[in-house]
């Protein structure tokens, strides 16, 4: 994003392309240099000057970072040992080395947690479909519309089953899915269903219920789910859940 003023021109996008790049740089310094061997070989003095660089570039990428993310460089500020704002002075005021006393880092929590990929996609998935039945309840939910017909060859390659239900168990922060232990007959399996809502655990352990067995697996919240429930509704259950 370029904004073009009076008095020069901001390139807001650049200047956090060449920040990261130095967060990296300094990532790759921790690979090369190893301080956690160091350590362990007694090497103190080496241990200190890799540590005191890494303690700098982190003090630099929280002053960098602070106008752009105020409350995540305020984090890595403390967690530094610092006091006051890294926004207080900016760059003007910073120097590397300029504090060469003993500072005192504080074990904080996880500025940037890794993301779980698929939970995203199935949560974004549901925030989507929740956000376009909302705008058009009768359009989301119109029974008259069909899927577009299909020949006999398609409908054979699907294998459907009777399965037994021997055990529901909820998906941990999930508040509609369940996992559902099944046995075929011939082998056992697990599948993910989004009728935690509908049903309670003893309503379906014991039952028989209809799965599409061939349906390639997926995963729903880190749960890999083989295979399809089969469950019918009708205009007025639906609008009536």
């Amino acid at each position: 994003m370029r904004h073009d003023g009076l008095h020069g021109s901001f390139c807001i996008d650049d200047a956090l392309k060449t920040l990261w790049l130095f967060i990296s740089r300094s990532n790759k310094y921790i690979d090369e240099t190893e301080p956690w061997k160091l350590g362990k070989n007694g090497d103190i003095e080496r241990l200190d000057a890799v540590l005191r660089t890494l303690w700098e570039s982190l003090r630099l990428s929280a002053v960098l970072t602070a106008p752009f993310m105020p409350d995540t460089a305020m984090r890595i500020w403390e967690q530094l040992g610092l006091t006051g704002n890294p926004l207080d002075g900016g760059r003007a005021s910073w120097s590397w080395g300029k504090l060469d006393a003993p500072v005192s880092v504080k074990k904080g929590a996880i500025l940037f947690p890794r993301i779980d990929v698929e939970k995203w996609k199935a949560e974004k998935e549901a925030r989507d479909i929740e956000k376009r039945a909302k705008a058009n309840p009768a359009a989301f939910y119109n029974f008259d519309d069909h899927e577009p017909e299909i020949g006999i060859d398609d409908f054979s390659k699907l294998e459907f089953r009777v399965a037994l239900v021997e055990k529901v168990e909820a998906v941990p922060k999930a508040d509609k899915l369940y996992i559902l232990s099944l046995d075929l007959g011939y082998e056992k399996r697990t599948i993910v269903s989004s009728i935690r809502e509908f049903y309670k655990p003893e309503d379906l352990e014991g039952r028989k219920i209809i799965v599409l067995c061939n349906l390639k697996p997926a995963k729903f919240r880190g749960v890999q789910s083989n295979g399809m429930l089969l469950a019918a509704e009708s205009p007025d259950t639906r609008k009536k859940n």
